[in-house]
């Protein structure tokens, strides 16, 4: 395979004396590029604090280059970004950058161009290859959020119950809180994940099921239904009004009274 011969080259090079001007180090490298003479081209790069996978990456884009229509080689600013961080990786220069060497190439009917960094060491002038090194992620500082809690207040402030998890000094954290309409919690945290609220009856009973709100209904208001999952009807409830007429008003205004009450 390709990358093997790339890494080998690599693993092979001796040292060679390094261009001692900006205007040199284009020259060897322009005339090498013109030659298509790879081993020459990566004796050009500093690869000290270089891994291999990243020297094998280099030479693969030098061995790119090699078969684009070169146009010109010349000296320019460095107009790249110098430094990036992804997913933990910082990728740098190994070099403190004085300048670029940039190829313009035509390939496919398109011109196009490629900048190619430079620094100096001690010995001479050499071109820049990308160093990785991890990074260690930055403790967040805590904030304050608030969370706030709405409903009805007819004929009472209607009760709920709920939990929030939120990120403390790197740990995810669940809290659970309840309590009545018109609550706002703080919470100091470095973010906040998520946060649900639960719907609860007047008496302070989680409703999550139909099975939850009929069962609720009745011990809170006297109401019998049945719930709906019974008939293959989940969220839903079956009553019954085989009974006087104002039996059936009392029930309806007491089932009003029993969902005000609810969050």
């Amino acid at each position: 395979m390709r990358w093997i011969a790339f890494t080998l080259l690599l693993a092979e090079l001796a040292a060679s004396a390094a261009p001692t001007t900006p205007t040199e180090l284009r020259d060897q490298f322009a005339q090498a590029l013109a030659a298509k003479d790879l081993r020459a081209m990566v004796q050009l790069y500093e690869w000290r604090g270089v891994s291999p996978s990243m020297r094998t990456t280099t030479a693969m884009m030098l061995d790119e280059l090699t078969r684009k229509e070169i146009k010109t080689v010349a000296l320019g600013r460095v107009t790249q970004k110098k430094e990036t961080t992804l997913h933990g990786v910082r990728y740098r220069p190994n070099l403190p950058l004085a300048g670029a060497v940039v190829v313009t190439y035509a390939h496919g009917g398109v011109t196009d161009k490629v900048e190619i960094p430079y620094g100096r060491q001690a010995d001479g002038y050499y071109f820049s290859a990308v160093a990785e090194e991890q990074v260690t992620p930055r403790a967040a500082t805590p904030r304050q959020f608030g969370i706030s809690v709405g409903g009805t207040a007819a004929p009472q402030p209607a009760q709920f119950t709920g939990y929030y998890v939120a990120v403390v000094k790197g740990k995810e954290v669940r809290k659970e809180f309840s309590g009545q309409a018109g609550l706002t919690k703080q919470i100091r945290a470095n973010s906040l994940r998520y946060c649900e609220v639960r719907k609860t009856s007047a008496g302070g009973r989680r409703i999550e099921t139909d099975e939850d709100f009929v069962t609720a209904l009745l011990e809170e208001e006297g109401v019998a239904a049945v719930h709906g999952t019974a008939f293959v009807a989940p969220g839903h409830m079956r009553i019954s009004y085989a009974t006087d007429t104002e039996s059936l008003r009392e029930a309806c205004a007491r089932i009003r009274r029993f969902c005000e009450g609810l969050h």
